[in-house]
């Protein structure tokens, strides 16, 4: 988003995510047929220091939310992912084994674990989101 002197905001660009488009396949992040993943999605800070922000993207029913690393495309301003994090109960995802426990039991309870997403800003007061 660029907001010229006018005061009036406009959009720079868009880029499309999806199973086929901006780099989800490349970084190992597959989309569930059955899923919502867009569904709701987080704008989050810069945590990999390229100076670009991230995505958190909810799944809905999928029970998942995927972290996007995102990069310039190099070809006008769009956007890509290059790197990706799928927090989920999979014994592959980055969070503490309790947290995966508490996503599993609530698929159990049929509740939506990653169905809406937010940025709530640094928590704890260390500097990092």
């Amino acid at each position: 988003l660029s907001s010229p002197s006018s005061g009036v905001v406009a959009v720079d660009a868009t880029s499309k995510l999806s199973a086929l488009h901006g780099g989800l396949a490349q970084v190992g992040l597959e989309l569930k047929a059955s899923g919502r993943w867009g569904v709701s999605v987080a704008s989050l800070p810069d945590l990999d220091g390229d100076s670009h922000g991230e995505l958190c993207v909810a799944a809905g029913i999928g029970s998942y939310a995927d972290i996007l690393f995102l990069s310039s495309d190099g070809a006008g301003g769009g956007f890509v992912a290059h790197a990706g994090v799928r927090l989920s109960s999979a014994s592959s995802s980055p969070l503490p084994a309790d947290m995966r426990g508490r996503i599993a039991a609530s698929a159990v309870a049929s509740l939506v674990w990653g169905g809406s997403v937010a940025h709530l800003g640094d928590l704890d007061g260390d500097g990092a989101p």
